[in-house]
């Protein structure tokens, strides 16, 4: 049976519930093949099968196409988890330069929602080092203005 398809692929399909012939390389690959877990793994040729299917998973393009409906929410925790956590970051460097810039008085609304906008850890640190070292607000002002040129 021949499968003409648009994009040029090609097709196989494997029957991996088979319990007759074979031999033990082909069994192992075909339970593979019939769940691709760590569990499944147990020669070279589905290690390497396997590795490469890990790889291959977390490549944006290939990953949604491919994953396991388990493997899709793994990943959207683990990057729910990175963005809540990166978040977090965020929100301790602007709260501890706030917590240095109010001893000397009310912070301008002007300047905490540049703080707020700011989305780049690096840039946040270098501020809070700014802000340990300023004598006044606007010091710490001048000098994270001064950075933008």
């Amino acid at each position: 049976m021949d499968f003409n398809n648009e994009d040029g692929l090609y097709y196989i399909y494997f029957y991996t519930d088979g319990t007759r012939g074979g031999t033990s390389e082909i069994k192992a690959m075909l339970n593979y093949i019939k769940e691709s877990t760590q569990e499944n793994v147990t020669n070279e040729a589905t290690r390497k099968i396997h590795d490469y299917a890990n790889k291959v998973k977390v490549e944006p393009e290939v990953r949604d196409a491919y994953m396991t409906f388990e493997d899709k929410i793994y990943y959207e925790r683990k990057d729910a988890a990175k963005e809540a956590t990166t978040l977090a970051t965020l929100n301790t460097k602007i709260q501890d330069i706030c917590e240095l810039l109010k001893d000397y008085g009310p912070i301008p609304d002007e300047l905490v929602n540049r703080l707020s906008n700011e989305k780049d850890i690096c840039i946040l640190t270098k501020w809070l080092k700014l802000a340990a070292k300023a004598d006044s607000i606007e010091e710490f002002t001048k000098a994270i203005s001064e950075q933008d040129s």
